[in-house]
């Protein structure tokens, strides 16, 4: 039977068996469907933020080019502290930052309030720190959508073993068994092929043409999935340093 077959093929217990071809029925059914839509809820809602955020970064960008040239317009650059400086009317002795000493000397904003002559006094000119400051991906504009799950042969890399850390670890990703390329989203893990599961990618798990090629073995119509959402690693005793599938 199917459970029977769970059963030998990774050593499941007979609840934990019944429980993830029921699963896996119901993923069949009705939960691919769901989850297709949801995907595709989740990335208009991207490609929307997205946009707006790019919208937003090009008019600041706009405004700020705008501003850029009113300054090379008008202002001119303290020498001694490198600051732009406008002057509204009077003779062309200035104060960076502060007004006119004929005038009070009040109005104190940015500046080093040194003495310097107008007419003396290069030009403003922007420097390129105006370039457009635009997001390339949806990570600059929201991380948690962006994220994407990968999946590892180690939950978590002991002291002894830096190198297995998620961030230095990309060798160590778990692969889909039938397109050999990183497992990204849900990982799907046969309890009846054998030693360890057949783990395939989404786009693989139902691809019954290649399934037939890459794991002849594989009976879509009588085998189940476990489906892991999240980072559920293979925990072997490479972990501890010992051997099993890592180096």
């Amino acid at each position: 039977s199917v459970l029977a077959g769970a059963l030998l093929g990774v050593g499941l217990s007979c609840g934990a068996a019944a429980s993830t071809v029921r699963r896996w029925h119901e993923w069949r059914t009705a939960g691919r469907a769901s989850y297709d839509r949801d995907a595709q809820a989740s990335l208009q809602v991207a490609e929307q933020k997205f946009g707006e955020a790019t919208k937003e970064a090009m008019q600041r960008f706009e405004q700020l080019q705008a501003d850029e040239a009113w300054k090379e317009q008008n202002c001119r650059v303290c020498p001694h502290c490198a600051k732009a400086v406008y002057r509204v009317d009077g003779c062309n002795q200035m104060t960076c930052g502060r007004d006119a000493a004929d005038k009070g000397g009040g109005n104190r904003q940015d500046g080093c309030g040194k003495v310097f002559d107008w007419a003396q006094a290069a030009p403003y000119a922007r420097d390129g720190s105006d370039a457009a400051r635009l997001p390339k991906t949806l990570a600059d504009v929201d991380p948690d959508a962006a994220r994407e799950v990968r999946h590892h042969l180690v939950i978590s890399a002991p002291e002894s073993r830096p190198e297995l850390r998620h961030e230095n670890s990309a060798e160590y990703r778990l692969k889909c068994e039938v397109c050999h390329e990183d497992i990204i989203g849900p990982r799907f893990s046969c309890i009846h092929c054998t030693p360890s599961g057949l783990n395939t990618c989404l786009a693989c798990s139902d691809d019954a043409a290649m399934l037939e090629i890459s794991a002849p073995a594989h009976n879509p119509a009588s085998h189940a999935y476990q489906i892991f959402f999240e980072d559920q690693a293979f925990e072997t005793t490479a972990a501890n340093g010992t051997g099993g599938n890592l180096p």
